[in-house]
Parts: structure tokens; sequence; C-alpha cells
């Protein structure tokens, strides 16, 4: 009596006494991948370090604006002409 009662409970365990396992979907997958592959996560670094060395050349291109020091220029004017007179 006590193994037929003891048969009936565990047979009678609702499903969801079982831990739940989540589905992996193709695209769940895919994202898994490129996120952990170290082939991947490395190439994608290069093109990081890649694009960086693009921006870098941008930059060398591009003129730049500096500032005169207006002490000096008012000391050059004030000591008279740079160069030599025309005879």
């Amino acid at each position: 009596m006590i193994r037929r009662a003891l048969f009936v409970i565990a047979i009678s365990t609702p499903a969801y006494a079982q831990p739940q396992q989540e589905v992996l979907t193709l695209e769940k997958a895919i994202e898994i991948a490129v996120r952990v592959q170290p082939v991947l996560v490395q190439s994608r670094a290069n093109i990081e370090a890649a694009l960086g060395r693009v921006d870098q050349a941008r930059v060398a291109r591009r003129p730049t604006v500096t500032r005169a020091n207006r002490a000096r220029t008012r000391t050059a004017a004030r000591s008279g002409p740079t160069s030599t007179p025309r005879p």
C-alpha cells in the first residue's frame, strides 16, 4: 500500500517542478558566438584599431592654426626694421 502511494505521488509530480530550459534559437546562438568567440573578438579589435589609424591619418592632413606670440611681434616692431636698408 505504501509503495503504491509513493508511486502515485511520483507520477503525479507536476512538470513545473523540473527546471525550465531556455530555448536556444539560431539568432541567440549566433549572438553568443559573436560575443565570446576569441577569433571574432580579435578581429573586432583589429577593425577598431584600423579605424583609429584612419582617423589619425585624416587629422594629420588637416591644416593647423597657431597663434603668434604678440609680445615678440611688438618688440620686433619697436626695435626697428629687421632687414638692412637698401642703398
